[in-house]
Formats: structure tokens, C-alpha cells, sequence
């Protein structure tokens, strides 16, 4: 379907309205031109209305919502060691939680007194804001997986990482897609990497305490439990490690299975934060902060959350 503010999938549910979201603040806050992407079921370049065009050479670089977010971005792909950061999805996929996890957090940087009072209603011992990272995980680690987003903080007496899974319309990654090969979980016996999960697993099992494959065998646990494999592996560069998950308030489906994990781990309360979008900026309302931050956090907040300024576009 094609009208004013460009090319929309037949999709329903959760995605569509935010994928119609993204398409409305291109058109009309943007005022970008309709970005095309390579499609791997038509074999040719498709129109998306979520997307634009040569994002990165742009210099306003207008998937990030100033320009520190964008410094940042440079900065982050410049230091990558680990994970995966793809310059397409973050300079040109509105709709993707890679450049939504700098648009929310890759400010903090320039503004370490947010950051400090941001995370210490998360955890009141931190005292200090050492450094903020992303795609982030310990070069020990094997493969891809990383925190999508995280802080090295400080106690009084203990140094720490804190360290988050983001998700906005993406579902979560369970497993391969090989051609020609039966799909498996990641982590599942004959995954190439089994031996590894399956011995990080059973050298932590008061971290894990359930059967290892009620964890890599269901894939709304899968991507997070392979992220405490990544945390439990960080417990030899820092004193302790708190992982989380940060998404919107309205995917129920999300939430609730970050709730359920949290059941799955030892000291579940303490070392798991479910942190919605709307816990995000209640916060960060409450906090002092400058005009030009809290003119952000608002503009944050419609870009990512106001779908109701863009409920009426799509059939004009």
C-alpha cells in the first residue's frame, strides 16, 4: 500500500503501527525521500516508508536526534570489537533498535551528571559513571552476541557493568537461518555453539538453576539467556554485573517474557532490570535537567511513542 507518507507492508499487529509511525516522522519531520532496501524474497531493491536514503553521508545524520547522539554513534563504530553494528540499519532504518538505542541513551556521554542521576534510580549505590558503551560484550565470549547498550559504573567500593537487551518492533533471535540445513536454536545440542554455552551454564548454576534447554530450547529466552552468558563471563572484569531488558510499555508479549526469565535466574530482583520505555522517561522527567535535554527527551518520546500523532495519516 502506497499514500502520503510512502510504501507500507501488509503487516498487522504490533509492527505496522510503528512501522506507519516511522514512515510519518520521515515524511513530515524528516522531510526525507522514502529509503529502498534490498529484499531477500523479491531478490530486488524494494520502497519502505520506515527507511531513507544514504543516511551516514548525510551531515545531519537524521536517524539520530542531534548531533552528540550521532558523534557517538561514530565514536561507538569506531571502538567495535564485538557484536554487530551495521551501518545500513543505523543510518537508514527508522524503525530499528539499533539507532533507537542511541537516540535514548548516546547522549549520557556528553552529560555524565543525566547519566549518574538516570542510573541511580536503578541502583543508588553507583556513584560514578566510568564510561558508556554498546554492542558490547567480553572478547572471551566466541561469537556475535553482545549487550546492545551498557554502563561501567562505580560503587563506593565495587566497580560494575550494567547492561541491556533493546528491543522496539524486533522480535527475539533464537536461531540460524542456514540454507539446506534444519534450523536450530542457538546453544541447542549441534549448534556450533553448544560446548561453550553448555559449559558456561553448568559452571553457573546458581545463576541458572532450571534444565539448560528450558532456556536455549524457547525462543522468547533464548537471546536473553545467552546474554547472561555474556554477564556471567563479564564477572571477571567487574565486581558484579546487572543485565536487563529495555523496550516499549505496549509490547505485553516482550515484557512479559523478560518477566518470566527473570523467574529463571538466581537473584532475579536484584540483577535483572525490565526497563519499559515509559519507566524511561518517567524518570527522566523527574530529573533537573537542561531545556535542550528535556526538549530532547520530548522529542524522544515522539519519535518513538506518539503514535497518536500519526494514527491519521494512512489513509490520505
Amino acid at each position: 500500500m502506497k499514500n502520503c507518507i510512502g510504501t507500507i507492508p501488509k503487516e498487522s499487529g504490533f509492527i505496522a503501527k510503528f512501522r506507519q509511525h516511522q514512515g510519518w516522522w520521515r515524511t513530515f519531520v524528516l522531510n526525507q525521500k522514502e529509503g529502498e532496501y534490498y529484499s531477500q524474497h523479491t531478490k530486488k531493491l524494494e520502497k519502505v516508508c520506515n527507511r531513507i536514503n544514504n543516511g551516514d553521508q548525510d551531515p545531519e545524520k537524521k536517524n539520530f536526534l542531534s548531533k552528540e547522539i550521532a558523534d557517538e554513534v561514530q565514536r561507538a563504530l569506531s571502538l567495535q570489537k564485538s557484536g554487530i553494528m551495521e551501518t545500513d540499519r543505523l543510518y537508514n532504518n527508522l524503525l530499528s533498535s539499533q539507532p533507537l538505542a542511541f537516540n535514548f541513551f548516546g547522549f549520557f556521554r556528553a552529560n555524565p551528571d543525566v547519566a549518574l542521576a538516570f542510573l541511580q534510580t536503578l541502583k543508588p549505590d553507583i556513584i560514578a559513571v566510568d564510561d558508556i558503551v554498546f554492542e558490547y560484550a567480553p572478547e572471551s565470549s566466541g561469537d556475535s552476541s553482545a549487550f546492545d547498550f551498557g554502563f561501567i559504573v562505580k560503587t563506593i567500593s565495587l566497580r560494575g557493568f550494567i547492561g541491556f537487551e533493546c528491543k522496539y518492533t524486533d522480535n527475539f533471535s533464537f536461531q540460524r537461518t542456514i540454507l539446506n540445513k534444519p534450523n536450530i536454536f542457538y546453544g541447542d545440542d549441534g549448534d556450533k555453539n553448544f560446548e561453550n554455552y553448555h559449559k558456561i551454564y553448568l559452571d553457573n548454576r546458581d545463576r541458572f538453576p532450571d534444565d539448560y534447554y528450558s532456556y536455549v530450547r524457547d525462543k522468547n529466552f533464548n537471546q536473553l539467556f545467552r546474554n547472561e552468558l555474556l554477564g556471567v563471563q563479564l564477572k571477571s572484569e567487574f565486581d558484579f554485573v546487572v543485565t536487563g531488558l529495555f523496550c516499549h510499555h505496549d509490547d505485553i508479549k516482550t515484557i512479559g517474557a523478560g518477566q518470566e526469565f527473570q523467574k529463571k535466574i538466581g537473584n532475579r530482583c536484584n540483577d535483572f532490570i525490565v526497563l519499559p520505555y515509559s519507566r524511561y522517561f518517567e524518570i527522566m522527567q523527574k530529573l533537573e535537567l537542561s531545556w535542550e535535554i528535556r526538549e530532547l527527551v520530548m522529542m524522544l518520546w515522539a519519535r518513538y511513542c506518539g503514535l497518536d500523532l500519526s494514527k491519521n495519516v494512512a489513509d490520505k
